[in-house]
């Protein structure tokens, strides 16, 4: 049976868009601050349960969102991780070279999914985390980076946040609400913002607003 000559403008319609969709890509993911991967030689522990706290600062020259956090760690001194994990990230501003005692934004993430990175310190397996957070509108500034986790339900091991390549100070603290003193250290971590791409978002309206358009002027005729 042919297709009526009323339904050309609709399946024309919805081709173009299916066309345009196909090129524009779905996300977009912009690395906001990049310390680096895990260097293999050493980590800090960072564990309520230790208790240890840890922080790297960073710079943001302008204003950012940040939607995703990866970073890398181990166990110590069982190597066998903690089922299940209990983290918090936590992002502090620095005032006049010196972190704040109480973070700006402060998310429990309890349970994170991870993976062997590959890499080992010693005989310690170094695993990868990845987790998405609630949108964390930053401007321009210098931040303190906290992760911290809690393995008081483990006996064997505390966590410890793997070092990375960079050069630069790093902070710690033993409590909540204490002050931050610094040593000489970094901690691999990435904080990137990942959001739909904006054409392709503009293109998925537009293609919508459009077929309802036609669609209507079809069953009108």
């Amino acid at each position: 049976m042919k297709t009526p000559a009323r339904y050309f403008p609709l399946l024309a319609t919805a081709s173009c868009i299916a066309v345009l969709l196909s090129l524009a890509p779905e996300i977009r993911a912009t690395t906001v601050v990049d310390n680096g991967g895990p260097n293999g030689v050493d980590a800090d522990v960072s564990d309520l349960a230790y208790p240890y706290q840890i922080g790297d600062p960073f710079t943001l020259t302008s204003p950012a969102t940040i939607r995703q956090a990866q970073w890398w760690g181990l166990y110590f001194s069982s190597n066998s991780p903690t089922e299940p994990d209990a983290f918090t990230v936590r992002f502090f501003p620095v005032i006049a070279g010196v972190p704040n005692v109480i973070p700006s934004f402060s998310y429990a993430l309890g349970n994170v999914p991870k993976t062997d990175s590959g890499v080992n310190v010693g005989a310690w397996d170094v695993y990868s985390y990845s987790a998405a957070i609630s949108d964390t509108p930053l401007s321009a500034g210098t931040y303190l980076f906290s992760v911290v986790n809690n393995t008081i339900a483990d006996a064997n091991d505390q966590w410890a946040w793997a070092d990375s390549a960079q050069s630069g100070t790093a902070w710690k603290r033993t409590s909540d609400g204490q002050a931050w003193s610094s040593f000489p250290g970094t901690h691999a971590f990435k904080l990137t913002d990942e959001v739909p791409e904006p054409s392709s978002a503009a293109l998925l309206s537009v293609g919508i607003t459009v077929l309802l358009s036609v669609s209507r002027r079809c069953r009108s005729l």
